[in-house]
């Protein structure tokens, strides 16, 4: 017979939880629809519990993970605002009238060419200009639908949603980037084996950096006020249920510059008391590859932008996963006990 302390420790219930900037692309280029699909073949075969992603503002790439991965797994995003969606209405149907006025101007100076041809030309024209645009990085990043381009994963087989919501960061100064849209987090309850989590997943600001064209972050009040924001969902958890609380995602920060409030509210490092190896061995989550230089060439060095901090549970293991080039950043995986 085993001791009673060992198979107690055996038999309680443990989950996955993956925290992953899937990285939109570069400004200058069409969104990758061949690389977000590599992705979701990764995230099948890693069949984590639940995964918090960051960077999925494509719509494209919204139903793309819903159609590979929706039999598995239950999408959770906020919802998008009638405001912006308006906005993006608007732009589509101003920029494919400016392309049918523009290009029928230049047919028509062709003398002799058949008025059917001339609108032809020009719709082809104005459909081709429309729907390059909106399959562009910059469009998605500015504006696709989904808040915060954030995306919370949940198996269908493992959890059960109670409720999720997203909030904007009431800072948004700091980073000229929030000028196009705005930061924040989503907050979803969870049943998790039968057990209450809440999990929190959450963007913070990029900017300011030691560079324009440097990936290393500077101090930042501002992004010190959303982890503190994003941090505090911590409180009024759910005590006689024994609620789990974790707060994970892409929080563009290094350790030393003290921004993020783990001790204040009682949270540990994922990667502290998780990593196989050993405790000083630094956590990578965004190496100096060649997909970070072309984005950011003057950083120096690997860096650790993604975290899982936790409390009301225990870290049986945490560790980065290696996926080659389908990202700039690597997925932080942490397997947690009740």
């Amino acid at each position: 017979q085993g001791c009673p302390l060992v198979m107690a420790e055996l038999c309680r219930p443990s989950f996955s939880v993956v925290s992953w900037n899937v990285f939109v692309g570069a400004p200058s280029r069409s969104v990758d629809l061949a690389r977000f699909e590599a992705q979701a073949a990764l995230l099948k075969r890693e069949a984590a519990d639940v995964y918090c992603l960051q960077e999925v503002f494509s719509e494209t790439v919204v139903r793309l993970f819903e159609r590979e991965l929706g039999e598995d797994y239950e999408v959770l995003r906020g919802r998008p605002s009638l405001g912006r969606a308006a906005l993006r209405l608007g732009l589509q149907v101003v920029a494919a009238l400016f392309a049918a006025v523009g290009i029928a101007a230049l047919v028509v100076r062709r003398k002799g060419w058949p008025a059917t041809a001339e609108a032809f030309l020009a719709g082809v024209g104005a459909l081709w200009l429309t729907r390059r645009v909106h399959s562009s990085v910059l469009w998605s990043f500015a504006l696709g639908p989904t808040p915060g381009g954030l995306l919370m994963l949940c198996r269908r087989e493992t959890v059960k949603v109670e409720s999720h919501r997203y909030c904007d960061f009431a800072t948004q100064g700091g980073d000229w980037l929030n000028l196009f849209r705005c930061r924040g987090y989503t907050c979803a309850r969870l049943i998790v084996h039968g057990m209450a989590t809440k999990i929190v997943n959450a963007h913070t600001n990029a900017f300011p950096t030691l560079g324009m064209l440097d990936a290393e972050p500077a101090p930042s009040p501002e992004r010190a006020s959303q982890l503190e924001e994003a941090f505090s969902e911590s409180r009024g958890l759910l005590i006689l249920e024994k609620e789990g609380f974790i707060v994970m995602g892409d929080f563009n920060t290094n350790p030393e510059v003290h921004e993020m409030p783990a001790e204040k509210y009682g949270l540990s490092n994922c990667w502290a008391h998780g990593n196989c190896s050993t405790h000083d061995t630094p956590c990578v989550t965004l190496p100096l590859t060649d997909t970070l230089a072309f984005v950011f060439p003057d950083t120096r060095r690997d860096l650790c932008s993604d975290y899982q901090f936790y409390k009301g549970l225990s870290v049986v293991r945490a560790d980065v996963l290696t996926i080659g080039s389908l990202s700039d950043h690597l997925p932080l995986r942490a397997v947690y006990q009740f």
